[in-house]
């Protein structure tokens, strides 16, 4: 957005987003800021001390305020374990805790996000980042969950009891967990749905995880080509994997139930998954559209009334 000083370009980024919301879409924003050297602009790296920060903070504000009533979600510092470019030279190892809070106060509406790998498809930072997340939420600083990005090795089918482990780690924050960057990489499509599936049922049986996102699903845009992909070629096929995951999310775990009054009586009592509802009523083969509910179903039971008379 900002290559040159001075020079910045949001209308692109804009236009995108007002284009997913406008269908229905909420977008997820990554990232504010990366700690990665080879990242920061050659104009930022020249900077020091207090010109530093204040670069920093205007990024913070201008691309925050601009976006905080279009996106839910906001990556703040990404890869904060790995990478510490602000931090080393500004000589503050607690300089992420401000980047936190000047993003959280730019848009406290939004839900601000720790964002780090190696933590659940591989376990060698896990612990580190329990760590970390619990330091930023006993700071205060606005922090709002826990991103996990997920890519998994190639050829190499997920193991569920380490990515079950690793999240039971995590969730000792006591913060909600997003998988925000998911992939595997088979060339076989047929292993690849296998593989998307084993990940994909832990993640969404873990009552810690809240989201999964996953990090592309077109062959000719992923950024692991056909064998991370859902979706083939010029004409979008839905190869074995993307059906699998669609039965996944529109059939096993989607609740679809009909009742009939004369048979179910005046109470009755449906189990569904947690998500968005609709309820309906129909008379005769008929709609009664002023007995149509919509409801989200969390971790607490709802109840829903309907008056219905011949």
């Amino acid at each position: 957005m900002e290559s040159q000083k001075g020079h910045i370009n949001y209308d692109r980024a804009i236009r995108a987003v007002r284009k997913l919301r406008q269908h229905g879409i909420n977008v997820r924003a990554h990232n504010i800021v990366w700690s990665d050297a080879s990242q920061i602009q050659n104009w930022v790296k020249a900077l020091s001390g207090n010109d530093l920060r204040q670069a920093v903070s205007d990024r913070i504000v201008g691309v925050v305020s601009r976006t905080k009533d279009l996106v839910q979600h906001w990556d703040v510092n990404n890869e904060n374990l790995h990478n510490f470019y602000f931090q080393n030279k500004l000589q503050d190892m607690d300089y992420n805790l401000d980047i936190f809070r000047q993003a959280h106060q730019a848009g406290p509406n939004v839900k601000m996000f720790l964002n780090e790998y190696d933590v659940v498809a591989g376990g060698g930072m896990t612990g580190a980042y329990l760590t970390q997340a619990l330091k930023f939420k006993h700071a205060n600083v606005g922090l709002y969950g826990i991103g996990v990005q997920c890519h998994f090795s190639k050829e190499t089918t997920p193991d569920p009891a380490l990515i079950k482990k690793h999240l039971d780690t995590l969730a000792q924050a006591g913060l909600p967990i997003w998988v925000t960057e998911f992939d595997v990489q088979f060339n076989d499509e047929h292993k690849r749905a296998d593989a998307y599936e084993t990940a994909l049922r832990v993640f969404y049986s873990h009552p810690a995880v809240e989201g999964i996102l996953f990090w592309g699903f077109w062959s000719q845009h992923h950024w692991r080509g056909e064998a991370g992909s859902l979706v083939s070629g010029p004409t979008f096929r839905l190869n074995a994997a993307g059906h699998r995951v669609l039965h996944l999310l529109e059939k096993e775990w989607m609740t679809h139930e009909r009742h009939t009054l004369s048979q179910s009586g005046k109470h009755f009592t449906v189990h569904g998954f947690h998500g968005h509802y609709e309820v309906r009523v129909t008379y005769r083969g008929h709609d009664v559209t002023d007995q149509r509910q919509t409801f989200t179903l969390g971790k607490s039971s709802h109840t829903v009334n309907l008056h219905v008379s011949h």
